[in-house]
């Protein structure tokens, strides 16, 4: 199976990161491909990692306007673009939010059309 885990948080820390982590090395485990699409860290840019049958891809969001703090609206978009783009390349059977917010499962939601979004 094709799955992706979706966490808000920053790698490395605890809450959504730490379970997405847990998650994606049991999966991965059990035979399946895993894609973690989470927040790049402090002073961090984006990029993309493969670790075995796990790809992390650390998404950076761009700031609002003039130094404003970077907003978790921003992340969900590129998180919503980044799995539609996993959709349509090597395609997804599923997709797990660790950290969702409203917005986020309605972009999801849209950008995936029939792809299953747990929360």
């Amino acid at each position: 199976m094709k799955i992706a885990l979706l966490a808000g948080g920053i790698p490395g820390a605890s809450g959504s990161a730490a379970t997405a982590a847990a998650l994606a090395g049991a999966f991965a485990s059990a035979g399946h491909s895993v894609h973690v699409v989470t927040r790049a860290g402090p002073g961090g840019g984006g990029s993309h990692q493969v670790r075995g049958r796990v790809w992390v891809h650390r998404l950076q969001p761009v700031a609002a306007d003039h130094g404003e703090a970077r907003s978790t609206g921003s992340l969900a978009a590129m998180a919503a673009a980044c799995v539609a783009r996993l959709c349509r390349g090597p395609g997804l059977d599923v997709v797990e939010c660790c950290d969702a917010s409203i917005a986020s499962v309605l972009l999801l939601a849209r950008a995936l059309g029939q792809v299953p979004v747990p929360v």
